[in-house]
């Protein structure tokens, strides 16, 4: 069985990663990228197959971690404040209209306060996503 997910080590300070390490005792190869431990293959031996295999998952998995920036983890109103920012300072294409602009920004408003209220809240208040400002 493959997985590419996080574990929890049970408190194992994380190591600096060199590599995919095969855990005897849980019969798995572990590989520590970016403070997390990642299973890459479980339920298996350590057989020079296995190895490669793991080996050949380990490169994916630190390629992927090494291309994820702070801003993939942003939440929604950041990213949404970055937008309306780059939408009234960008050069090319020109920036949008300052009417256009009104619509975007309570559109987005709108959609971030929706997002902050929990279902519970939303039904009981009634409130609902309106961001047809045409």
């Amino acid at each position: 069985m493959i997985l590419n997910k996080p574990v929890d080590t049970g408190g194992i300070m994380p190591r600096k990663s060199t590599g995919p390490r095969f855990y005897p005792s849980k019969r798995c190869y572990i590989a520590n990228i970016g403070k997390e431990a990642h299973v890459l293959l479980r339920d298996v031996d350590d057989t020079p197959e296995n190895r490669q295999e793991s080996e050949r998952l380990y490169i994916q998995l630190r390629h992927a971690k090494l291309t994820e920036v702070q801003g993939d983890r942003a939440k929604v109103f950041a990213i949404c404040n970055r937008y309306l920012g780059d939408a009234q300072t960008r050069t090319v294409p020109e920036p949008i209209a300052p009417n256009t602009f009104d619509r975007h920004q309570s559109c987005i408003e709108d959609f971030c306060s929706f997002q902050s209220l929990s279902a519970k809240k939303r039904l009981k208040l009634g409130v609902s996503w309106n961001c047809d400002h045409a």
